[in-house]
């Protein structure tokens, strides 16, 4: 499973400058979208839609890498850091990052540990605005042996523990790179 692409409340639409996505004859897509109509607004109308090019293949492959943890819980009315780790084992590049929370969200950040032991950021965000998520150039080349660490803080202002899920109530904490 691979994700082809991703938005969120505060961008416009994803374009590649060269090269793109490779999909295999026969390959299926899936479209999935998630609506978050908290207000109750009647007669809301979405005008989403995909646009796909096909043609001989030119330029570099691009693909979305979802880096971050899944799984995770924070206490009722705590703040906490939340991490996932990820261990390279094939050379690539990394050209932008979407950093993605919800809306208990306070900051994110993601480093990779390098193999000598030397860390790199490769984004930090504080002040986490669930209305305004964008996509970041954020260019880094990763090596086998690296170790991606993606970190989330959360501020959990509820009674009930804070979830992961893919609900607006829940909580996310990914970096599709």
């Amino acid at each position: 499973l691979s994700l082809v692409y991703g938005w969120a409340p505060g961008q416009g639409a994803l374009q590649f400058e060269e090269g793109g996505i490779r999909i295999a004859p026969g390959q299926r897509l899936t479209l999935q979208i998630h609506y978050n109509n908290a207000a109750g607004h009647p007669d809301v109308r979405d005008s989403s839609g995909v646009r796909i090019y096909h043609g001989p293949v030119e330029g570099p492959e691009v693909s979305m890498l979802t880096f971050g943890p899944i799984g995770f819980r924070v206490a009722p009315l705590q703040a906490a850091d939340v991490d996932g780790w990820c261990q390279i084992t094939q050379p690539f590049d990394i050209l932008a990052s979407f950093p993605h929370m919800h809306e208990q969200g306070t900051a994110f950040t993601q480093t990779v540990i390098r193999g000598d032991g030397t860390e790199e950021s490769v984004i930090s965000l504080d002040g986490w605005d669930f209305d305004a998520q964008y996509i970041y150039d954020t260019p880094v080349t990763l090596e086998p042996g690296d170790v991606v660490r993606t970190t989330c803080r959360y501020q959990n202002t509820s009674d009930q523990a804070l979830r992961f899920g893919s609900g607006t109530a829940d909580e996310m904490c990914f970096n599709f790179a």
